[in-house]
C-alpha cells in the first residue's frame, strides 16, 4: 500500500493544504505549531475516522503530554469551513480517492471512496477502511505502524498477535481467547483469598469475627439475669420516691396560697403608686402647658388672630411698601414742582387773555379749558400753603419717630428717607402758595412778557406743563391706592388692640410670631388634657390620686416550707435518675435479649459460611487451573513466531545504537528486558531515551512480522518526531536505521529540527 497524494480541506489549524508523497522517506521538517502532529492526525483519521462526540479523544499520544478529550472537538476548525479532506493511494494494484467530511457526531459524518482511474464509486473497501486494509484496529495501528511523539512504548495486541502468528483469519478466536482469560481472571480475582476484595478472603474474616464473637458472648445468662434483679430493686425505689414526693406537693401547696396573696396585695400596691406618679406628671404636664399658653395669649389686648389672617394683612401691608417705594421714584422734584406751578399761572392768565395755543394740528385751542385749569390752578396754588405746612410737620414727626422709637433696629432706611422728602416738598408747597420759588432766591416767578410768548414756544411750554401734571396725577392715584393698601392692616391692629405703628409689616409679622405661638401651646395643652382624660378613662379610676397604699399584709409563710421545696428538689432529681436507670436497665435487657437471639444466628451463619467457603475454595482450584492451562496453550502457539521478532529487533537495535543486542530479551509476549548486574530488568528502569529506543526497535521488528514481503502489502509508517529524547551518538544510528527502513517501507517522518533529518 502506498499513499499518492492528499489534500486537507480543515483539520485543526490546517487548511487548504495539499501534500504528495514519494518513495522511500518522506521527511516534513516544519517548526513548533506548524501541524506536524495535526497532519499525522489527520492521515489516521481518515483511514480510522474520529470516535463518537461523546467518547475521548481519539489518542494520537498516549503519554502525558497532551490532554485527554475529544477529538472531533479537538480538532475542529480553527478556522471554520469543511471539517476534512481528501487522500489518493494505491492499494492491491489499484488507485483510490478517499474522501472523508466529519460533522458534529459521528453519525454526520460522509465517507466516499472512487476508482482514481474511473472516477466511479468503489466498494472495495467501507468506512471502515483501516481495519480491512491494515487487519488492524486504531488501538494496534498506534502500537505498530503510527509513532506519535513522546510515545514510543509499545505493546501487543490481539489483532497484532493474530498478523504475528499468521492468524488474522482467526483473529475472532485470538480475541475469545483474551476473552476467556478475562474472564478467568475476573472470576479468580472474585474468589481469591489473596487480596481483600476476594470473597475466600472476605468469607474467611467473616468466620473469624463471627467465631471471636461468639465467643465472648459465653457469659450472656449470668448477665441477663444480674439485669432483672437490678430492674426490681429500681421500680421498688422509684415507688417509694413517688409516695414521698406526692406528700410534699400537698404540703406546701398552702403554704404557696398563702403567699400567692401576699404578692398579690404588693402588687397592686404598687401598681397604685405607679398610676398616682404618672397621674401627678401628666396633671404637672397640663398645668405647665396650661401657662405656657396663658403666657402666649396674654400678648394680645383682645383676641387672638389666625396665621392666616395675619398673612393676608401681612401680604397688603408689603403691596403698600412697595406702592411707597414707587411713590418715592416718580416724585416730583423741587425744580418739577416749581415749574409745573409757574406754568399753572402763566396758561391760566394767558387764557384770561384770550392767547390760545394751537394744538398738534395748529388748530386754536378752546379757550374753555384754559380758564377752567386758571381757576383750579389759583385753587390750588390757595391751598398749597395749609398743605405745605402739614407736610412739614409730617415729616418732622417722621424723623423724631425714627430716632426715638424703640423699633429703631427695625426701621428701614426708607422711612427717614421719606421723612426728609415729606419735609422738603412740604417747604416747596408753602413756597409755591407764597408765589416764591427756591430757584429765584424767594423772589416771585417774574410775569410772561406783554403780549404772551410766541407760539412755538407757547406750544413747547404747554407740553411741559401736560407732561408735568399727568406725572402729578399718577402720583396722586398711587397715594390713593398706597392708603387703601394700609387701610385693611390699620383697622385689623385697633381690632386686635394694638396702636399702629411706622413699620406696619415688622408689626405684623411680630403678632404673626406670637399668634404661631400661642397656637403651639394651645396644641400642646390639648394634648396634655387628652392624654390625662385617655390615661383616667384606661385605668377607670379618676379618683386614684386620693386612694391610699395598704399596708402590706402579713406574710403567711409557714415554718420549713423553703426546707420543704428543697426536698422535693431532691426527690425529683432523685426519681429522674431512678427512672433513668430504669430505662438504661430495659434497653440493656433488649439488647441481652437481641444479643441471644444474634447469637443463634450468628452459629447458623457460621456453618452456611463455612459451607459456602468449601465450594468457593473448590471453584478456585479449578478457575486457577483452567486459567493456567489457557496461558500455556497461548504460549506454545506464539512462541514458534517469537524467534522472527527477536532477530529483526536484534537487527535494528545493533543498527541504532552500535552495541550487541545479547543483553537485550524480547519475550514471547513482546515485553523487551535488559541484563543487569546478573538480573533481566524492565525498561521502565531505563532513561527515557534508552525506553524510546527499545519501542522503536520493537515496533519496527513487529511491524517485519505481521506484513512480510511476500505474503502482505505493507502499510506507510508514520512517524512523529520519535527520536527526540536520542543523544547525537543515537542519532546517526537512527538516520542509518531510516534509510534501511525507507528501503522497505514508505515513510512519513516529521521533525521540528534539521539535525534529526
Amino acid at each position: 500500500m502506498k499513499l499518492i497524494s492528499c489534500h486537507v480541506e480543515n483539520f485543526g489549524r490546517l487548511h487548504d493544504y495539499d501534500y504528495v508523497f514519494s518513495d522511500g522517506i518522506n521527511v516534513i521538517c516544519r517548526e513548533n505549531g506548524w501541524g506536524k502532529s495535526t497532519f499525522a492526525a489527520f492521515l489516521l483519521a481518515m483511514f480510522y475516522g474520529l470516535p463518537a462526540k461523546g467518547r475521548k479523544r481519539q489518542a494520537v499520544s498516549r503519554g502525558d503530554r497532551l490532554p485527554e478529550q475529544n477529538a472531533r472537538t479537538f480538532y475542529r476548525p480553527w478556522q471554520g469551513g469543511v471539517f476534512g479532506g481528501q487522500i489518493v493511494f494505491e492499494a492491491g494494484g489499484r488507485t483510490y480517492e478517499m474522501s472523508r467530511i466529519f460533522g458534529e457526531r459521528e453519525a454526520q459524518d460522509e465517507f466516499e471512496l472512487r476508482d482514481f482511474d474511473t472516477n466511479l464509486p468503489s466498494f472495495d473497501y467501507t468506512e471502515n477502511i483501516g481495519k480491512e486494509m491494515f487487519a488492524l484496529d486504531s488501538d494496534s495501528f498506534l502500537r505498530t505502524v503510527f509513532t506519535a511523539q513522546q510515545d514510543c512504548l509499545t505493546h501487543v495486541t490481539d489483532d497484532i498477535n493474530s498478523l504475528v502468528t499468521d492468524l488474522a483469519e482467526y483473529a475472532g478466536d485470538m480475541e475469545n481467547y483474551e476473552n476467556a482469560r478475562k474472564r478467568l481472571r475476573e472470576a479468580a480475582n472474585r474468589l481469591t483469598p489473596k487480596r481483600a476484595t476476594g470473597r475466600l478472603c472476605r468469607l474467611s474474616a467473616q468466620i473469624g469475627q463471627l467465631q471471636q464473637k461468639l465467643a465472648s458472648s459465653e457469659d450472656l445468662q449470668e448477665r441477663i439475669a444480674l439485669c432483672g434483679r437490678d430492674q426490681t430493686g429500681l421500680q421498688e425505689k422509684e415507688k417509694a420516691l413517688e409516695t414521698e414526693k406526692k406528700q410534699l406537693t400537698e404540703a406546701i401547696a398552702a403554704a404557696e396560697q398563702k403567699e400567692e396573696e401576699a404578692l398579690r396585695r404588693e402588687r397592686a400596691n404598687r401598681d397604685l403608686l405607679a398610676n398616682q406618679q404618672i397621674l401627678a406628671r401628666l396633671t404637672d404636664t397640663k398645668e405647665r402647658r396650661r401657662a405656657d399658653f396663658e403666657k402666649a395669649a396674654a400678648f394680645f389686648p383682645r383676641r387672638i388672630p389666625s396665621r392666616a389672617e395675619a398673612d393676608e394683612h401681612l401680604r397688603n401691608c408689603r403691596k403698600a411698601e412697595r406702592l411707597e417705594e414707587r411713590m418715592q421714584a416718580r416724585m416730583l422734584t423741587e425744580e418739577e414742582q416749581e415749574r409745573l406751578t409757574c406754568l399753572e399761572e402763566g396758561f391760566s392768565d394767558a387764557a384770561q387773555k384770550g392767547r390760545i395755543p394751537e394744538d398738534a394740528g395748529g388748530n386754536p385751542r378752546e379757550t374753555g379749558s384754559f380758564q377752567n385749569k386758571g381757576v383750579r390752578t389759583a385753587d390750588r396754588k390757595r391751598a398749597f400753603v395749609p398743605a405745605g405746612i402739614l407736610l412739614v410737620l409730617a415729616g418732622a414727626v417722621m424723623a423724631v419717630i425714627a430716632v426715638c422709637s424703640d423699633f429703631e433696629k427695625g426701621i428701614p432706611a426708607l422711612i427717614v428717607t421719606a421723612a426728609i422728602l415729606l419735609a422738603a416738598a412740604g417747604a416747596g408747597m408753602i413756597a409755591a402758595g407764597s408765589g416764591k420759588s427756591s430757584l429765584t432766591g424767594g423772589k416771585p416767578e417774574p410775569a410772561w412778557p406783554e403780549g404772551g410768548l410766541p407760539d412755538d414756544h407757547l406750544s413747547r411750554a404747554y407740553a411741559e406743563y401736560l407732561r408735568l401734571e399727568e406725572k402729578e396725577g399718577k402720583l396722586e392715584e398711587m397715594h390713593a391706592a398706597w392708603a387703601e393698601a394700609r387701610r385693611p392692616a390699620l383697622h385689623f391692629l385697633r381690632e386686635l388692640g394694638f396702636a399702629p405703628g411706622e413699620d406696619l409689616s415688622a408689626q405684623i409679622a411680630a403678632i404673626r410670631d406670637a399668634a404661631d405661638d400661642c397656637e403651639d401651646a394651645a396644641a400642646l395643652l390639648r394634648e396634655a388634657e387628652e392624654e390625662l382624660r385617655l390615661f383616667e378613662k384606661e385605668s377607670g379610676r379618676p379618683e386614684i390620686a386620693a386612694e391610699k397604699i395598704q399596708p402590706p399584709a402579713e406574710q403567711m409563710k409557714r415554718p420549713g416550707t423553703r426546707e420543704l421545696r428543697d426536698r422535693r428538689e431532691q426527690i425529683q432529681e432523685e426519681l429522674l435518675d431512678c427512672r433513668a436507670q430504669l430505662a438504661d436497665l430495659r434497653n440493656r435487657m433488649e439488647d441481652l435479649l437481641a444479643e441471644q437471639e444474634e447469637r443463634e444466628a450468628m452459629a447458623e451463619e457460621v456453618r452456611e459460611l463455612r459451607e459456602q467457603q468449601r465450594t468457593d475454595e473448590e471453584d478456585y482450584r479449578h478457575i486457577t487451573t483452567a486459567s493456567a492451562l489457557l496461558q500455556k496453550a497461548r504460549e506454545s502457539l506464539i512462541a514458534r513466531y517469537a524467534d522472527p521478532i527477536r532477530r529483526s529487533f536484534s537487527t535494528h537495535w545493533e543498527m541504532i545504537t552500535g552495541y550487541s543486542a545479547a543483553v537485550v530479551h524480547v519475550d514471547a509476549d513482546a515485553r523487551v528486558t535488559v541484563e543487569e548486574r546478573g538480573k533481566q530488568r524492565d525498561t521502565a528502569r531505563l532513561s527515557t531515551g534508552w525506553q524510546d529506543l527499545a519501542g522503536i526497535c520493537l515496533r519496527m521488528a513487529l511491524a517485519d512480522a505481521m506484513y512480510p514481503a511476500d505474503k502482505r502489502e505493507r502499510p506507510p509508517l508514520i512517524l512523529d518526531d520519535p527520536f527526540t529524547n536520542l543523544d547525537d551518538e543515537k542519532m546517526e544510528g537512527a538516520m542509518r536505521f531510516l534509510r534501511e527502513a525507507g528501503r522497505k517501507y514508505q515513510i512519513l517522518y516529521f521533525t521540528c529540527s534539521s539535525a534529526r533529518c
